[in-house]
C-alpha cells in the first residue's frame, strides 16, 4: 500500500497537496464529530 502510494506521489508537490487535503478531510471529519472543537 505505501509502495503503491510512494508510486503515485513520486512528485513533491503533489505529495504536498495530497497530504493537505488529507489534513483538511481529517479536520473536517473532527469538527463534524465535535463542533466544539471549532475554534
Amino acid at each position: 500500500k505505501q509502495w503503491g502510494l510512494l508510486v503515485v506521489t513520486h512528485d513533491p508537490h503533489e505529495l504536498s497537496g495530497l497530504a493537505d487535503r488529507v489534513y483538511r478531510l481529517e479536520t473536517g471529519r473532527l469538527l463534524a464529530a465535535q463542533p466544539d472543537l471549532a475554534l
